[in-house]
C-alpha cells in the first residue's frame, strides 16, 4: 500500500474542508492599507490603552517568563484550572473562554469508511496494487526471479543491555533510605536510634585540715571513775579536768593515795593532755599508768614513807634501799655484818634512796606546772595515781589540760558525666 499517496491525500481535503481565516485577515490589511494613511494620525503611545478594552503595558503574567523563568508549564496548568467553572461573559472573561476551548471545546469529526475521503483513496490503492501484482508474471513494471544461494552469509546475533550505573547506595546507621521509581536512593532523613556511650559519675571530696582545740577532750567524760571529786570546765579549745578539792587543811596526819580511771577512744585525735597545776599539803606525788610525771614540792622520784633511821648516825634511808644492800631484817630493823643497826620510824618520807625528812613542812603549795603527760597516755583505759603525805593538816588537788583535734569538715561534690543521657 502506497501510504505515503494516502497521507498527502487527507492533506488535500483538509485544505479543501477548512476556510483559511488568517489568509482573509491579511487580505483585508492589504485593502485597508491600499485606502490610504487614514489611521495613522490617530495612532499615539496610549492610544492602544485608551482603544482597546483591557490593554495593559504590564500584564502580571510578564512576571512568568521574565528574566529566564521557565516554569511556564505549572503557570499554565493552574491557570487552566483556574478557568473552569469561571464566568465567561464579557469582554474580561474572553481569556477563560478561549482556554476553556482549547482545553474541551474543539468539536469532534467522526469519519466512516463510506466517507468521500476514503472513497477517493480507495481507487488509488488500487492502482498501485494491480501494478505491484505484474510483477511476477513480467508484464508489469518488472519480474521476480528466483536466485539460490549456497554459500549464504552467516546469520550474527547481536545482544544489547541497558543497565543502572551501579553506585553504593548503602546509608548509615539510623537513616530512612527513600527509594524513588528510578531507582535514585537517597539517604535525607535523620530518625532516632539506638547507641552505646560509656559515662562515669565522679564523687570528689574536699576536706579541710584538721585544726587543734575543738570542744571536746579526747577523753570519755562519762568513762571518769575517782575516789576523789572531779568536775570538767570548758576553756577556749582547752577542756580543763580537775581532781580533787582545792581547799585547806582538810585531811590530817597520814598518806593519802587516790586512783582516777578513765577511757580514751581515739589517741590520734588527742592533740594535748598536760598537768598543769597542783594544789596540796604537805607532799605530794603523781603517776600516769605506773609512770612517776611529778613528785613535790622538792622533785625526786617517790614518796617512800617506809624509813629506817641508822641508831649509831641518825642517817635516814628507806626500806627498799636497806634491801637492795642485802641488809638482814628483823620487824621493823635492819642490820649489816659491822653492827649497825636501822630502826623503823614514822613521819618521815623520803624522795630518792638519801633524801628524806619529816612529813610536816608547814607550807600549803599552790604549783603551776605545765607536765606533758601525752605521752604516757594510751588508747583505752588510763590510771592517774596520787599520793598525799600530810603532815599535822594538809589537802591535794591537780588540774588536767586536754585538747582534741577538730575533725576535717568535708565537703561531697558529685560531677555527673551522665546527665546529657537520663532521659
Amino acid at each position: 500500500m502506497n501510504r505515503p499517496g494516502l497521507l498527502f491525500t487527507l492533506l488535500l481535503l483538509a485544505g479543501s474542508l477548512h476556510a483559511d481565516p488568517q489568509a482573509d485577515a491579511f487580505q483585508q490589511g492589504k485593502a485597508l492599507a491600499a485606502g490610504g494613511n487614514t489611521a495613522h494620525g490617530t495612532i499615539s503611545g496610549n492610544h492602544a490603552a485608551l482603544s482597546v478594552p483591557g490593554y495593559n503595558t504590564d500584564p502580571k503574567e510578564a512576571a512568568l517568563f521574565a528574566d529566564g523563568k521557565q516554569d511556564l508549564s505549572g503557570h499554565g496548568l493552574g491557570k487552566q484550572a483556574g478557568c473552569v467553572g469561571a464566568d465567561t461573559s464579557g469582554f474580561a472573561g474572553k481569556e477563560c473562554d478561549a482556554i476553556n476551548f482549547l482545553g474541551d471545546g474543539r468539536p469532534d469529526y467522526p469519519l466512516t469508511r463510506q466517507d468521500a475521503l476514503f472513497n477517493l483513496s480507495d481507487s488509488i490503492t488500487a492502482a498501485n496494487r494491480d501494478g505491484l501484482a505484474g510483477l511476477g508474471s513480467g508484464t508489469g513494471t518488472g519480474g521476480c526471479v528466483t536466485t539460490v544461494i549456497k554459500n549464504p552469509d552467516l546469520q550474527t546475533v547481536e545482544h544489547c543491555e541497558e543497565w543502572l550505573k551501579t553506585e553504593d547506595k548503602r546509608c548509615t546507621l539510623g537513616r530512612v533510605v527513600k527509594v524513588d521509581k528510578d531507582v535514585n536512593y537517597q539517604c535525607d532523613k535523620t530518625t532516632a536510634s539506638k547507641t552505646s556511650h560509656e559515662c562515669h559519675k565522679k564523687l570528689s571530696v574536699t576536706c579541710t585540715n584538721p585544726t587543734d582545740g575543738c570542744s571536746a577532750t579526747g577523753v570519755q567524760l562519762g568513762s571518769i571513775a575517782s575516789d576523789m571529786r572531779w568536775e570538767v570546765t570548758p576553756s577556749g579549745g582547752d577542756t580543763l579536768i580537775t581532781v580533787g578539792t582545792i581547799g585547806n587543811d582538810y585531811w590530817g596526819w597520814g598518806v593519802y593515795d587516790r586512783n582516777t580511771d578513765f577511757t580514751i577512744n581515739k589517741i590520734s585525735e588527742v592533740s594535748a593532755f598536760r598537768l598543769d597545776h597542783a594544789w596540796f599539803d604537805d607532799w605530794l606525788w603523781v603517776k600516769v599508768n605506773g609512770v612517776t610525771v611529778y613528785v613535790g614540792p622538792y622533785g625526786g622520784d617517790r614518796l617512800d614513807t617506809d624509813v629506817y633511821v641508822n641508831n649509831w648516825s641518825g642517817e635516814a634511808r628507806p626500806g627498799s634501799w636497806l634491801a637492795a644492800q642485802d641488809y638482814g631484817k628483823s620487824g621493823d630493823m635492819y642490820w649489816d655484818g659491822w653492827g649497825n643497826e636501822w630502826n623503823k620510824v614514822d613521819y618521815m618520807v623520803c624522795t630518792s634512796d638519801s633524801a628524806c625528812q619529816s612529813y610536816e613542812l608547814r607550807t600549803s603549795w599552790d604549783k603551776t606546772l605545765n607536765i606533758d603527760i601525752r605521752p604516757y597516755v594510751r588508747e583505752g583505759r588510763n590510771t592517774l595515781w596520787m599520793r598525799t603525805v600530810v603532815g599535822g593538816k594538809g589537802e591535794s588537788a591537780i588540774r588536767l589540760v586536754t585538747r582534741q583535734y577538730c575533725p576535717p569538715v568535708c565537703t561531697d561534690t558529685w560531677s555527673d558525666g551522665c546527665a546529657g543521657y537520663n532521659r
